[in-house]
């Protein structure tokens, strides 16, 4: 599942975020530049919500909170798609099904 959107703070910043549903591979990229690289294994526990933070400079009012919130099915989940949520600030951005 890939996720892909447009963040501003004070400069436009490219996020993606995928995980690889069959062995738990999760990237979290800003700008093409890989920032966090991990595997989850705790499958059995749902929706799993990852946090990440965007620091445009060591200002705390440049800084951007973002949780990506998945919610996979419970049966099947490598191989069905997935609803997922992203937010930003505590504000919807983007939500859908991958």
């Amino acid at each position: 599942m890939d996720i892909k959107f447009i963040l501003c703070i004070k400069e436009t910043h490219e996020v993606e975020f995928s995980i690889d549903k069959m062995w738990g591979i999760v990237r979290f990229k800003v700008d093409r530049k890989l920032v966090r690289k991990f595997f989850k294994f705790d499958w059995l526990h749902t929706p799993y919500i990852f946090n990440f933070t965007i620091d445009e400079t060591e200002r705390s009012e440049n800084r951007s909170e973002i949780k990506i919130i998945c919610e996979p099915p419970l049966l099947f989940a490598p191989f069905r798609k997935w609803k997922y949520s992203v937010l930003a600030d505590g504000k919807i951005l983007k939500s859908g099904e991958g």
